[in-house]
This record gives structure tokens, C-alpha cells and sequence, in this order.
């Protein structure tokens, strides 16, 4: 059986270190990372490219599980709804809910990675917009909060540094996959 651990959170905080660090720690297992990255950063403000993210992470996740044992991502479905309702607004974000509904009982686990104090880096791919940020972070909470009613046994919140936040998924994936 196929254990898949998740991180989601806005950019920009931390989601792809954590997950490229434990993917480190876990040789055997498979990364799936970047998704978003193979368009360019004036593709994800339209909506057809954001459903091809949705669509191309969970092709990436279902390719994974025929890979390893152990799949981590550095995002999950829960943040494509969130940029894709920040593109076309909030009624197709909810209405991709019962597709979330579905896809979210395949993580075993997923770590929820906070803006708290973390800048926004401008590196030539990542929106730069800190409202939007926020947005998109509200956003992700929001939806976390109505699949936690029904299916999210496990959503993780991170806090403190990097390496507090690290130390807390070793925790926790300890005790799914013995690291």
C-alpha cells in the first residue's frame, strides 16, 4: 500500500523544501514537485491553464503510486482549487469540491505550511502580490475546513521555523513510514 504525504500552503512558504528534504531522508520514495512550473507565470492567471495543473497534478500523483511505496508532494489538489477559484472565482472553486472530495482520501497525511513569517521571494515565477497571497492562503484554509468535516483525518499545521517544521513532518512521517 501506497503512503502519500502532502504539503499545501500559498507560495512561498516552504512547501518544495520541506518536501525535497524529506524526500532526501526517504530515498526509496518518489517527488512529485514543480507541477505549476512548466507554465509560464502569465499562464496561471487564466483558468484553463489552472484546471491543467489540477488535472496534471493528480495525473503526476496516480503516476507516483506505480513508482514508490511513498509519494510525496510539494502541493495538492486543495491548492490547485484554491489559485483555480482565485482565477475564476469562488463558485468554480466550490464547485471542484466534490472532486476534492473524491481525490483528498488519497493522502495519508498533508502538512499545512502557513505564510506566518515567511517573506515573499520574487523569483521570477511566484506572484509577488501579497493581498494575493493571503487570498490564496484563506482560500486553502477554507477548503481544508469544509473537507475536514467529512474526510481529512490528518492535516498537519506547521509553525516556526524551517527546521521546527521539518522537525515535526519527521515526526509525524516517523510514525506512518519508521524514518
Amino acid at each position: 500500500m501506497t503512503t502519500k504525504i502532502g504539503f499545501c500552503g500559498s507560495h512561498c512558504t516552504g512547501k518544495t523544501t520541506l518536501a525535497r528534504r524529506l524526500h532526501e531522508d526517504m530515498p526509496d520514495s518518489y517527488l512529485v514537485s514543480g507541477v505549476a512550473r512548466k507554465y509560464t507565470p502569465e499562464d496561471l492567471k487564466n483558468s484553463e491553464t489552472q484546471q491543467k495543473i489540477l488535472i496534471d497534478q493528480m495525473k503526476q500523483e496516480v503516476f507516483a503510486k506505480i513508482r514508490s511505496d511513498v509519494v510525496i508532494t510539494d502541493r495538492t489538489v486543495v491548492d490547485n482549487a484554491a489559485y483555480l477559484s482565485n482565477v475564476c472565482g469562488l463558485k468554480s472553486g466550490y464547485k471542484v469540491l466534490a472532486l476534492l472530495h473524491q481525490w483528498i482520501d488519497t493522502y495519508d497525511v498533508i502538512f499545512f505550511c502557513p505564510i506566518q513569517n515567511i517573506p515573499l521571494i520574487d523569483d521570477g515565477f511566484r506572484h509577488t502580490d501579497i493581498t494575493e497571497r493571503n487570498l490564496i492562503e484563506r482560500r486553502i484554509k477554507r477548503y481544508i475546513s469544509i473537507l475536514q468535516q467529512k474526510h481529512i483525518g490528518w492535516v498537519v499545521w506547521l509553525s516556526g521555523s524551517e527546521d521546527e517544521r521539518y522537525e515535526k513532518v519527521r515526526e509525524v512521517v516517523g510514525g506512518l513510514c519508521g524514518i
